[in-house]
């Protein structure tokens, strides 16, 4: 058996040819819902003329009640399965299989039967046969079935079928072969003779028991069935009010106490710039030079120490730096003690650089003692340096400012999507800075010769984020709590808001709402055994108890609904509207 598939848009045409290229005999066309071949009685009378004509079984399968009828009712059986239609069709060849070995064997009534020969068979004896090389072929005439004189005409007979099972036989329909009576064949070939088909009681049977099955058959495909389209009523649920809170210690969500888990996103931070060095650092250097002690001391010998002061006329002091003697002078040529010691000024700057002969002021001892001083050549080397560095007051200003940078690094992270996890909401409110570092301390800068300096901020910023989805899961979740459980809720028909999230110390609260609609679900078993065999009115009420409902009986004529389960077909579709 070949099953064929038949799309809804397909016309009777492409049916046509599908059935025709069936090869087995046997042909199962499955009609899709909605298929334009079933809004047609003649659709199915063209097909069972079409099968009828090619010789196929054709049956019908479709889960439509109306439309299996109306195959049924042109001549095609219908199932509602292809596994049913397989079993049927497996049926119809079995008993057409049985019916075909009862009538296959021809009968030969004995008031037909021509006069026995010699053998007592009814064949010709071997006197009757013709002659060794005299054989012929048989002629037209020859193979006319002989009847005895006096027969009526009709005296040789084949059973006739009824024309939807001579269809299935078509091919496999025995053909009698008549033989005359008078014709002689050679010897050791077999003589045959027509042998015509009666009717026999137990045939009558058969074909009686068989018309019957196919009639209780149909009765039981058509007669009656009862098809009800349901849609129940929606009636309002809520609405239902609460507070969510997102709390960053809960992991899952838990509808009851109305929490939902928050996260906390890192967003890393970073500043620099380039900042002006202010500090000056001064450094000064003292003038050095040489001073000559004169002696005129002609007794001994004069020790001038180290540290020993000598000034300038306006007070410039220099201190010499190595202990020397003065020796004595000499009293008979007149020539005076002289030395020279290293001297420096005791104050740095440039004002240690004085001219030559300008240091003539020595300590009163020295002077007592008939010693003097000079400075043959000028004193140099006094200066004051100032130089630019990093103050400290430069390093903690630059901090400042870069923590400003950091607070508005902050706000370019949190609107940048690639810095918001997906389907998370950042809360700015709960931002927490960790303390900055700076790169280079302020141990490795402050105080660095630098006309500027460079400084980096580094910080890790710790904000709260929630999806926010799941305050209206939790709303969702409570919202089903008030629905009966012999109802159902409309998920698409929930509308759930909330208000946006307020920081509560480490913690996001929302304000949420959530309405809805459900239905009642009818029991199918129930409902049925509830309305089976009632009138059409009575049934009508009952169902309209659960929504808006269809209820269509075929044939029309019947005001019952079917007493037999199998034959109500309810379906139960999902509701569009409210009560």
């Amino acid at each position: 058996m070949t099953t064929c598939y038949l799309d809804p848009e397909d016309e009777i045409t492409g049916a046509v040819g599908r059935i025709r290229a069936v090869e087995d005999g046997q042909a199962i066309l499955v009609l899709p819902p909605g298929s334009r071949i079933a809004t047609s009685r003649i659709n199915f009378r063209l097909l069972a003329r079409e099968a009828e004509q090619l010789g196929l079984t054709l049956v019908a399968v479709s889960d439509e009640p109306g439309v299996r009828a109306l195959a049924i009712s042109a001549g095609v059986p219908a199932y509602d399965s292809v596994g049913a239609a397989q079993a049927g069709l497996a049926e119809f060849e079995r008993q057409d299989r049985r019916l075909a070995e009862r009538i296959s064997r021809p009968v030969v009534p004995v008031d037909d039967a021509p006069p026995a020969a010699a053998g007592g068979d009814g064949l010709p004896s071997a006197t009757d046969r013709p002659p060794s090389g005299t054989d012929r072929p048989p002629t037209e005439a020859s193979l006319r079935p002989s009847r005895p004189e006096g027969a009526p005409p009709d005296a040789t007979r084949v059973l006739s079928l009824p024309p939807a099972i001579e269809s299935r036989h078509r091919r496999a329909e025995p053909t009698p072969l008549a033989v005359d009576d008078d014709y002689d064949a050679p010897v050791g070939r077999a003589r045959r003779r027509r042998r015509g088909w009666a009717l026999s009681p137990l045939i009558v049977v058969a074909l009686l028991i068989a018309l019957v099955g196919v009639a209780a058959y149909g009765a039981y495909n058509l007669i009656p069935t009862a098809t009800i389209t349901l849609r129940p009523h929606l009636t309002a649920v809520g609405p239902v009010n609460g507070v969510v809170v997102a709390d960053p210690q809960v992991a899952v969500v838990d509808a009851n106490a109305g929490v939902i888990p928050a996260q906390r996103v890192q967003l890393p931070l970073s500043a620099s710039g380039l900042f002006e060095a202010t500090g000056t650092r001064v450094t000064t250097v003292r003038a050095t030079g040489t001073v000559r002690f004169r002696s005129e001391n002609t007794v001994d010998q004069v020790p001038i120490p180290a540290g020993t002061r000598v000034l300038t006329a306006n007070n410039v002091a220099f201190e010499t730096t190595a202990a020397v003697t003065v020796p004595i002078a000499d009293f008979g040529s007149g020539t005076p003690g002289l030395v020279d010691a290293p001297i420096r000024a005791v104050r740095a700057g440039p004002r240690g650089n004085v001219g030559a002969e300008a240091i003539r002021i020595l300590p009163e001892a020295l002077a007592a003692r008939r010693i003097s001083v000079s400075n043959p050549q000028p004193t140099s080397g006094g200066e004051r340096r100032e130089t630019r560095v990093v103050s400290a007051e430069d390093y903690q200003q630059a901090l400042a400012e870069l923590r400003l940078q950091l607070d508005a690094s902050l706000g370019e992270a949190i609107g940048d999507p690639q810095s918001t996890p997906r389907g998370l909401t950042l809360y700015p409110e709960s931002a927490q800075i960790a303390e900055p570092v700076a790169q280079p301390t302020a141990g490795e800068v402050v105080d660095s010769a630098a006309d500027e300096f460079s400084l980096t901020l580094t910080a890790t910023a710790s904000l709260l984020a929630v999806n926010e989805t799941l305050v209206e899961e939790v709303m969702l979740e409570q919202l089903r709590a008030l629905v009966p459980a012999t109802s159902i809720l409309v998920d698409q028909s929930v509308e759930a808001s909330h208000t946006p999230g307020e920081v509560s110390g480490q913690t996001i609260v929302y304000s949420a709402s959530a309405n809805g609609r459900a239905y009642r679900m009818p029991e199918r078993e129930p409902l049925v055994a509830e309305i089976r065999g009632l009138p059409v009115a009575d049934a009508r009420a009952i169902i309209a108890r659960y929504g808006n409902a269809e209820l269509s009986v075929w044939p029309d004529f019947v005001d019952r609904v079917p007493d037999q389960p199998a034959r109500i077909n309810l379906t139960i579709l999902p509701p569009t509207e409210g009560p």
